[in-house]
């Protein structure tokens, strides 16, 4: 169990190297997202409309938001390529000759782009907080929170989003295909519940966002499995 442990960590460590450029990108599209939103939303700017209003907790809470926005796509580039990257130049055919088993070349690459969002989501949900504790003798923080899909929307994104990537992943040597999809599937799937709420009067009763997350969980999943069980039982390296 200790060596099966260990096997996992290292191999974590080898893709979070392997993946530092995609991640790094995440990092300064994250920082930019709130360079801009503190930018915008500066105490100079807020003086007129809303004097009593902290420029900083708003741009806390915007910000929270637009690095959501843009994590969606950097996650897209990370999970098309962790995978897809060492297929095309088969450094994963040399790997899997090695003592790591395929479920655990599988469960590394996961835990990377898994954790990468769960560090992005404590992030903004801890800044988000805090820009509506130091916003809490202002409506303006809850008004631009309310102009925004809700957190529930961006977290079954970003999970649809890296399931989809590292899912076609093994079955595509091209990062740029697998980059599209991961980007493509998502908002097909927001415009077909749209599209279904509209023609259907008892998918119109659900909640958009409930319904949106559901599904997009539920795929995710499906195609976390799907893929597991190819990566396990056929030659696709």
């Amino acid at each position: 169990m200790k060596v099966a442990v260990r096997t996992l960590v290292s191999l974590t460590k080898k893709d979070f190297r392997v993946s530092s450029f995609p991640i790094a990108l995440l990092v300064v599209g994250v920082v930019a997202s709130y360079a801009l939103a503190f930018a915008v939303f500066s105490d100079e700017n807020l003086r007129g409309s809303q004097p009593e209003a902290s420029g900083a907790s708003v741009a806390m809470v915007a910000g929270g938001y637009f690095s959501m926005f843009m994590a969606l796509p950097m996650l897209a580039v990370l999970s098309g390529t962790i995978m897809a990257g060492e297929r095309a130049d088969e450094s994963i055919r040399f790997l899997s000759i090695l003592p790591p088993t395929r479920t655990q070349i599988f469960a590394s690459k996961l835990v990377v782009m898994i954790g990468v969002t769960f560090v992005l989501g404590w992030i903004v949900l801890s800044t988000i907080a805090a820009g509506h504790f130091m916003g809490r003798g202002s409506q303006l923080p809850s008004e631009v929170a309310e102009r925004f899909p809700s957190l529930l929307w961006f977290a079954a994104a970003a999970f649809l989003t890296i399931a989809t990537g590292y899912s076609i992943s093994f079955f595509s040597t091209s990062s740029g295909v697998c980059t599209l999809a991961a980007f493509i599937i998502p908002v097909g799937m927001q415009v077909a519940i749209a599209f279904a709420q509209r023609k259907s009067s008892s998918l119109y009763e659900i909640d958009s966002v409930h319904l949106y997350s559901g599904v997009s969980i539920a795929t995710g999943l499906i195609m976390i499995v799907s893929s597991w069980v190819c990566f396990r039982s056929r030659e696709i390296l």
